[in-house]
C-alpha cells in the first residue's frame, strides 16, 4: 500500500474488491460508486474534482472571446494546429486533420459492440484508432460480471439526460435524476432538478 501513489488508493481497493485496476483517477471512479461514505472519502483522500479546472481552467467569457476569433473553417484548423497541454479535444481534432491514423489509448464514443455485455447506444471510454475517416474503437471484450452493471446503469442514465436536454423535458430530467443511485428520496430529486434548471437559466437550453 505504501508504493501507491496518491490519487490511485482507491482505486487500488476497488482492485482488490472486484479484481481489476480502473483506468480513471480516484476522484473519478468515487464519482460513480455509491458505497462511498464519508469515512471511505476520508480514508483515501478523495476529492472533487476542482471547478477552476473544468472546461481547460476558463469560464464561459475566456471561451466566448475565443469564439469570437473563429469565423470560419480556416480559423478553426488554425486554433486547432497550435500546440496546447490539457483536455485531449485539440488533440484527437489535430490527429483527424493529420492524414494518418493514430492509436489513441482512451476515447469517449458509441460502445457499438466493443464491449459486448454493454448496449451498443451507451457511450464509452475505449482505446480507439483516430484517422482522417474519424474514430474506430478496439474491442475490449467483456466486462466483468461485477462491474458492467455499474456502467450499464450509468451509460442508461446519461441517455435520459441527454434526450432530456436535447428535447428540454423535465419528466425525463426528473428520471435520469431518481435512477441515480445517490439520490435517496423524489422530494430531494426535485429540489436537485429546479436548482439545476434555475442556474441554467444564464445558458440557452431548450428548458
Amino acid at each position: 500500500p505504501d508504493k501507491i501513489p496518491e490519487g490511485y488508493k482507491f482505486s487500488a481497493e476497488v482492485c482488490r474488491l472486484f479484481g481489476f485496476f480502473p483506468s480513471p483517477a480516484d476522484n473519478h471512479v468515487a464519482d460513480y460508486i455509491w458505497c462511498v461514505e464519508k469515512e471511505i472519502f476520508n480514508d483515501f483522500s478523495l476529492a472533487p474534482y476542482p471547478v477552476e479546472q473544468w472546461f481547460g481552467g476558463r469560464g464561459v467569457d475566456e471561451w466566448e472571446k475565443i469564439a469570437v476569433g473563429i469565423t470560419d473553417a480556416e480559423a478553426a484548423k488554425n486554433y486547432i494546429k497550435q500546440r496546447r497541454v490539457g483536455w485531449k479535444n485539440l488533440q484527437i481534432a489535430r490527429l483527424m486533420m493529420s492524414g494518418t491514423q493514430k492509436y489513441f489509448p482512451a476515447l469517449n464514443m458509441l460502445n457499438n459492440g466493443a464491449i459486448p455485455n454493454l448496449d451498443d447506444d451507451i457511450v464509452v471510454e475505449v482505446p480507439a484508432i483516430i484517422g482522417p475517416d474519424g474514430f474506430k474503437a478496439s474491442s475490449v471484450g467483456p466486462l466483468p460480471e461485477a462491474i458492467a452493471p455499474f456502467c450499464a446503469l450509468h451509460g442508461k442514465i446519461n441517455n435520459i439526460a441527454a434526450e432530456a436536454a436535447a428535447t428540454g423535458s423535465k419528466e425525463l430530467a426528473l428520471e435520469a435524476l431518481l435512477l441515480d443511485p445517490f439520490i435517496h428520496n423524489l422530494k430531494r430529486a426535485k429540489a436537485l432538478l429546479d436548482d439545476i434548471l434555475a442556474y441554467s437559466k444564464k445558458y440557452d437550453t431548450r428548458f
